[in-house]
């Protein structure tokens, strides 16, 4: 189980929007725009899994850089 105040969630993806140097996310469970940055080293991979998950509707795991943060560091769908 993954607690409520550590950097990781399962969300759903609402919209995915690339942006100069950034992707913006938005998921359903959350109000807030989460960033995925262009210097990430997954960030093409997780931009995949993102837009994927999109269209599939299946929540994904997302691991932000910080607790209560809004960078997001890593995706990993449901396996």
């Amino acid at each position: 189980m993954i607690k409520e105040d550590s950097c990781e969630r399962w969300m759903t993806v609402a919209r995915v929007r690339e942006a100069k140097g950034l992707a913006e996310v938005m998921f359903f469970e959350s109000a807030r725009i989460y960033r995925l940055l262009h210097h990430n080293p997954a960030y093409e991979v997780a931009l995949k899994k993102l837009q994927a998950a999109v269209a599939s509707g299946m929540p994904v795991r997302v691991r932000l850089t910080r607790p209560h943060g809004d960078e997001i560091e890593r995706i990993t769908p449901i396996p």
